[in-house]
This record gives structure tokens, C-alpha cells and sequence, in this order.
């Protein structure tokens, strides 16, 4: 068994478009429309520079990356920022992140509620990848750290007091209460001791290169 002595722990920290491209801006987002918070991390080694849209259904798929989508640079090797949106109540939402011609990744997500939201960007096998997923916050009934596993590497079995489940791929796991600090959570050949955190919430990342990332929630 590996004791993972190194870990990335995140606490919380920001042109005109042609008509053919058919995107939205500020006139187009009809009554009611929601400004959400996403929270941007980069764990690949290039830095990025992010980009947000609301979109059509015909929009073009490298309409994203006109200038004025960008949002803003995140540094490589966990870069961190927020950033506010604001959505029109249709949902569909274009993320993207750049580094150069090659090496670059989009995404299209329906956001169905006005929740925070995770941006993960990471790296598998030299190229961008951007992971989405809901923010939420531990509730505290034990006083225990509180921790959820999301898997950015595939499916993986994880072990939690001794018993095995099914890590299935950016799915968060619920809250699991850690009572024997050093030992309720094996992933991927790692144990950590969550006591010695300060904060009861924690959001544990498995990433392709088999490490791990703590997010403090």
C-alpha cells in the first residue's frame, strides 16, 4: 500500500459575432435568465485559456473560440479561477479550453438548475480533456471529515471501510464519513489521513496519470 505523501489540496480564490454563427449575446437571453458560478481548475501542464458560451443548436462547433467568448487564462499545473456566467434559462452552455491549434477541447452541457459547477480540466495521453460536474457542500453531522471520489481516469473499484464499489467515470461518489483517518479510503493503492485537514469537506479526483487531487468544498 502506498502512502500518497504529495497532494494537491485547492481552497476556494475570474468582438462581435457574425450572424451566421447564430450565438447568443447579452439581447438574446430572454427573461429569466440565471448568472451561475463555475469553478475553473487546470491539472494539465499547459495553461489554458477558457472560454464560455450560451448556445443555438446550429452554432458552429469552433464558434466557442471566438474572442468574444474568453473568459480567462488559468495557469498550468492546477491553475485555479472562478468565473460568473450568465445563462439563459435554454441551459445549453459551450465550455472550451486552448492552448494552441492542437491541443484544445470543447464541450456542450444542458444545465438543467442554477447550481455551482466544476470545470476540470486535465490531460490523458498528451490531450486536453474538460470534465463537468455539480458543486456541492458536506453536511456536517459527526464533525468527521466528509469526502466524495469522481473518477476523470474510467471506471475503478474503490474500497471504503473495508468494502469494494464501483467508482463509475465522472460520477461523484456521496459523502462518505471518515472515522479511521488513514484507513476508510483506499483508491488506487493510496491512503491519506483526512484528519490532519482542517476543513470536513473534501472533493478526492483520480486523473489519468493515476494521481490523485484534493478539492476543498
Amino acid at each position: 500500500m502506498k502512502l500518497l505523501s504529495t497532494i494537491l489540496i485547492f481552497c476556494l480564490l475570474a468582438g462581435c459575432n457574425s450572424a451566421e454563427d447564430e450565438v447568443f449575446n447579452e439581447d438574446d437571453l430572454y427573461e429569466p435568465f440565471f448568472s451561475s458560478d463555475y469553478y475553473v481548475y487546470n491539472f494539465s501542464e499547459y495553461p489554458i485559456d477558457f472560454y464560455m458560451m450560451n448556445l443555438r443548436n446550429s452554432t458552429s462547433a469552433d464558434a466557442i473560440y471566438k474572442q468574444h467568448n474568453y473568459q480567462q487564462s488559468v495557469d498550468a499545473y492546477n491553475g485555479f479561477t472562478k468565473l460568473s456566467f450568465k445563462r439563459s434559462t435554454l441551459g445549453n452552455v459551450g465550455f472550451a479550453a486552448f492552448y494552441d491549434d492542437e491541443i484544445k477541447v470543447q464541450r456542450q452541457k444542458w444545465i438543467a438548475n442554477d447550481t455551482e459547477n466544476y470545470l476540470i480540466v486535465y490531460e490523458a495521453n498528451s490531450q486536453l480533456k474538460l470534465g463537468f460536474l455539480a458543486r456541492t457542500n458536506a453536511i456536517d453531522i459527526t464533525g468527521d471529515p466528509m469526502v466524495r471520489l469522481v473518477s476523470f481516469a474510467g471506471d475503478m473499484n474503490y474500497t471504503y471501510k473495508r468494502g469494494t464499489s464501483l467508482l463509475l467515470e465522472e460520477i461523484a461518489t456521496s459523502y462518505l464519513p471518515i472515522t479511521d483517518c488513514g484507513t476508510d479510503l483506499q483508491i488506487i493503492g493510496y491512503e491519506y489521513d483526512f484528519c490532519s485537514l482542517e476543513s470536513r469537506g473534501y472533493l478526492v479526483l483520480v486523473l489519468p496519470n493515476q494521481s490523485l487531487a484534493i478539492i476543498e468544498e
